[in-house]
């Protein structure tokens, strides 16, 4: 921290909060509550991002769904380390990172409709806590393993 802070102020003094919280650095309860409530509308935004991605051109979907995911699991990093961005960097693996690029692919190809249906099924924060991942695409599944070594890749009929 440089001395400046760059959070709204009405909404850390709903929360108890001040600037001078945010300068000790002290992960509280109440830090906690105004961290879940910036996950949320971060979340919201991001899935208003995801409708206005799915209908870009094609070319263009790949990197913006590729961010799209990589800042969603930023989020759930936040979450992971208890909400503790004060003191721990919420960061993805360069593993994790490159596991996401089919992902982003499959959502960048893939008509929206087709996403929206399997979103409701799909448990986002376990998607790499299980040993592989499956992907059904049009003409296909992919089969991702956690072991960056692993990865392989199946067409289905």
């Amino acid at each position: 921290m440089r001395g400046r802070v760059y959070l709204p102020q009405d909404e850390l003094a709903q929360f108890g909060l001040s600037d001078k919280d945010i300068f000790a650095r002290k992960v509280t309860d109440k830090w906690r509550e105004f961290m879940k409530e910036q996950i949320t509308r971060a979340t919201f935004y991001f899935n208003l991002a995801e409708e206005g991605a799915s209908q870009l051109d094609k070319a263009s979907r790949w990197p913006v769904w590729s961010s799209l995911i990589l800042y969603r699991e930023i989020l759930d990093a936040i979450e992971e380390n208890d909400y503790d961005n004060l003191t721990k960097r919420a960061y993805v693996g360069r593993t994790k990172k490159l596991l996401m690029l089919p992902e982003a692919f499959g959502r960048a190809q893939s008509s929206p409709l087709f996403w929206r249906a399997i979103a409701k099924d799909f448990d986002a924060k376990s998607r790499f806590d299980k040993t592989v991942l499956s992907l059904y695409l049009p003409g296909g599944e992919i089969m991702i393993s956690n072991n960056l070594a692993k990865i392989s890749s199946q067409m289905v009929d």
